[in-house]
Parts: structure tokens; C-alpha cells; sequence
């Protein structure tokens, strides 16, 4: 700073008469109109200090891969008993027929059965956990599961639960959010997100990783196809897939295709994706309890300055399945913002001290002492009369660890002059305090994230 503004303002104490006494080393020549009162009101405010700080920034994205659930209703065609033998071998005959083509590929039948096979759903909201009626009314009767097969537990139509792969046995703690490693479902809201691309680059040519869907026609256990040849479209409303390919007999899984895996119960899909979560970027600072003098606090909204992009690398299959490990940058701004909230808390915590001050003479610039050569920019550290015996301390101990001082500022020298028997003088010194204001962003700022 020193570079730009000069060398720092000079540390001064502010000398006022005191019962028309003369200074010390001062003569009556040069203090003609010494006879007259000081005056001055000096206002000590610390409405402005504050306890707890909280600077927030955007919501926590997080890398995962989650299991997808079929999005339409129950189809006869496609959704059978794989226990049952006889149901299954007439399914499985039906597929490469021309009235599989009339249902699924072409004609009015198709319009009403287009996105069977094709739409892959999330269920983070829980909408297909329930009916919801014209009048209205919700019917919590899961009328999308199904009566067997992999997709007939009531379990596995509840909204989906993130606790599960950021926290618990499924995952890890996503960095900088401890508290999500006792979190529940119940610490996730039900409600409609979106899918995002993934964090990751190519490992070989460092190109960014488009949305990842792998298929298994295996059941869980896998192994597990990584899908880049399917064609696909995640809505923008909702946390779902649709699969463009025209024809789902053509994506074939080893021995199966992706029609016939689904029937016999053995289709599993799963995507890796980038998903908001409900937590924003945090950073707080508080005082101690014995320094607490007013228990008033701040929020900082820092939206679009802290930001936060992690991988949950244990419920991550593109990150196992390719070998990455976790980066060193996988915690976000967490620190930026703790310190964002304790710079303006060691800052709040000064006492503002702004006022004006008329001494009853005029100052002259030439001389040296500084009690009579105040100049704008000098930190004013306290008030005090000639002979110090009433004395005002302004500067304060500021910081964490409060080695470093601060003082109001003398902004303006106003000087007086009045034609008069004896000669009405003045020098009036107004002083500002030097606050931190809210809006000041300490740190460098960063470009916001895509979108």
C-alpha cells in the first residue's frame, strides 16, 4: 500500500487548552486569541460491532453416481415377474416383432408409450413416490413401482436419499460439510434439481468428461458398461435421462440387449453427474464470550464470489472405474469464506469515534511539534488537554490477535478567522473513523462456475 498512497499517516494525539492555560514552550505572540474555550463533541459508537459473522456463498455442488429408477408407469410388455418362466419366455418373444415396433417405434400406440425404456428418473423430489390427483390430493401409493423385479420394493421408490453417498457407509463426508456425516434423509430437501456435467477431465486427453451413464446387465454387481455410444438428454428440470437412441434393441450389454437385460430383471443404470445440494458455501467467526459486547450478527451474501465444486470419490464410479484419485483442490472456498466473516468481524469491532473538534486558535503549518501542525491523514489516537490531565484514547487494539492498532482519521483543517476585539480564531479538525465496509472483498475474486 505504502507504493500507491506514501508513507503511513502519522500517529497524533490531540492537544486542546485547557482552562486558558498556555501550552507548554508556547508563547502569547503565537497564540493571540488563546482566551477562547475548545469545543468539540467526539461520538463513541459502537453500534456497529458485532458477535458472529456468517459469509455465504452458493450452494455445494457435488460429484456422484447415482442409481437411476424407470420413469414411466408399469408396462405389461416390459415389466413381467422374472421368477415366472412362462411370462418371461412370451416377453422376451414379443421383442423383435412388428407389434413391438407399432408399441415403441412408430404409429399413435408409440406417441402414448415414448418414453418407456427411455426416461430414467432420479426420484429426488419424490414425485414418483405418490399420485397426485386433479382435486389435488396425494395418493402416497408408489403407483410406479413395480409388482416384481428389482424395481418392486416400496423402499426404492422413496425420494432419493443423498445422505447415503456424501456421508455414511455408501460414501464419505463431501470436504468442508462435516455435519452430513450424521445426517438422515431427513436433511435433504424433496425437491426437483438437475443433472450437471461432471468435474472431471479425460485422463489421457485432459477434454472435460461429458455426462457418464453406465449399464450393467448383470444386476448390481455389475460389471459395468460405460454408455458413451447412447445417445442422451437430461432434462433441465428434473434429475432424469432420456435415452434418444431410436431403438433400444440396438444397445447391446455382452449376450443381452438393453430391452431384453430390463425384462429378465437384470438392467441396472446409474449416471455420474454433478447435483446441487441444499448446504451453501459457510464460513463463520465469532468473538469470544468474554469479549461479546453486543450480541448483534451479520450475513454476507457472497453468492457468486465462494463457490464449491467437490467429488464424493468413494460413491464415484467414473473416479474408481478410471483410476483418478481425489484432487488436491476438493474443498472449495470453506476457508475464504471463514476469512471473509473474520475480517469483517475484527473490523465491526472497531469503535467508530467521528466528531469535530474547534480549538481556539489558528494552527501554524511551520511548526513542528505535531500538536500544532495537524494534517489530513493523521490517525488520531486520543484526545487530551495541554497538561494531560483529561485525556481520551481512540486507537484500538483490532485483529485476532490485536497486534495491530487503529484510530479515527483526521479528514479536514478547517480555519476561522473573525475581525473582532480580541479576534475570534479557530482551527476545526473533523475526524472520521477509517471503517472496513461489508461490500469490500477481501481476497481475490474468483470467475463464477458454469451454470
Amino acid at each position: 500500500m505504502d507504493d500507491i498512497f506514501g508513507a503511513v499517516n502519522r500517529a497524533v494525539r490531540l492537544r486542546v487548552p485547557h482552562d486558558n492555560q498556555t501550552g507548554d514552550g508556547l508563547s502569547d505572540v503565537d497564540l493571540v486569541a488563546r482566551s477562547g474555550p475548545s469545543e468539540g463533541e467526539i461520538m463513541l459508537d459502537d453500534a456497529g460491532r458485532r458477535s458472529f459473522v456468517r459469509a455465504l456463498g452458493d450452494p455445494v455442488r457435488v460429484e456422484l453416481t447415482m442409481r437411476l429408477l424407470p420413469g414411466w408407469l408399469p408396462d405389461s410388455w416390459w415389466d413381467i415377474d422374472p421368477s415366472n418362466s412362462t411370462a418371461l419366455q412370451a416377453a422376451l418373444a414379443r421383442v423383435n416383432t412388428d407389434e413391438w415396433d407399432a408399441r415403441y417405434l412408430s404409429g399413435s400406440i408409440a406417441e402414448a408409450t415414448m418414453h418407456h425404456g427411455r426416461l430414467w428418473v432420479l426420484n429426488e423430489s419424490g414425485e414418483y413416490s405418490y399420485t397426485l390427483h386433479a382435486d389435488g390430493s396425494i395418493d402416497a401409493s408408489y403407483p410406479f413401482k413395480r409388482t416384481a423385479g428389482p424395481y418392486s420394493a416400496a423402499a426404492t421408490w422413496l425420494p432419493y436419499d443423498f445422505s447415503q453417498l456424501v456421508s455414511g457407509s455408501g460414501g464419505g463426508n463431501v470436504p468442508g460439510i462435516p455435519e452430513l456425516a450424521v445426517r438422515t434423509r431427513r436433511g435433504f430437501a424433496c425437491r426437483r434439481r438437475r443433472f450437471l456435467p461432471p468435474l472431471a477431465e479425460h485422463p489421457d486427453s485432459g477434454a472435460p468428461v461429458p455426462m457418464c451413464v453406465w449399464l450393467s446387465a448383470s444386476g448390481d454387481a455389475g460389471p459395468w458398461y460405460y454408455a458413451d455410444w447412447v445417445e442422451l438428454h437430461a432434462l433441465e428440470d428434473q434429475c432424469a435421462i432420456i435415452i434418444r437412441d431410436r431403438d433400444l434393441r440396438q444397445i447391446t450389454l455382452g449376450e443381452e440387449t438393453f430391452v431384453t437385460a430390463y425384462i429378465k430383471g437384470l438392467l441396472r443404470v446409474r449416471i455420474t453427474a454433478v447435483v446441487e445440494l441444499d448446504d451453501q458455501v459457510v464460513g463463520d467467526a465469532r468473538l469470544a464470550e468474554n469479549q461479546m459486547v453486543l450480541p448483534w450478527a451479520t450475513v454476507l451474501d457472497r453468492r457468486g464470489q465462494l463457490h464449491a465444486e467437490l467429488r464424493s470419490v468413494p460413491a464415484n464410479t467414473l473416479w474408481n472405474t478410471w483410476g483418478f484419485t481425489t484432487p488436491a483442490d476438493n474443498t472449495g472456498d470453506f476457508a475464504r469464506a471463514r476469512m471473509m466473516a473474520r475480517r469483517v468481524l475484527d473490523e465491526s469491532g472497531l469503535r467508530r469515534a467521528p466528531g469535530l473538534v474547534s480549538i481556539p486558535y489558528l494552527l501554524q503549518p511551520s511548526r513542528s511539534a505535531p500538536w500544532d501542525n495537524y494534517q489530513v491523514g493523521d490517525e488520531v489516537y486520543s484526545i487530551e488537554t495541554d497538561l494531560a490531565g483529561t485525556r481520551i484514547d481512540l486507537a484500538q487494539q483490532v485483529g485476532a490477535d490485536g497486534a495491530q492498532r487503529s484510530a479515527p482519521v483526521l479528514c479536514g483543517v478547517t480555519y476561522r478567522y473573525r475581525s473582532a476585539n480580541p479576534p475570534d480564531m479557530a482551527t476545526m479538525l473533523q475526524i472520521e473513523d477509517a471503517t472496513y465496509s461489508e461490500d469490500d472483498d477481501p481476497g481475490e475474486m474468483k470467475e463464477p462456475s458454469r451454470a
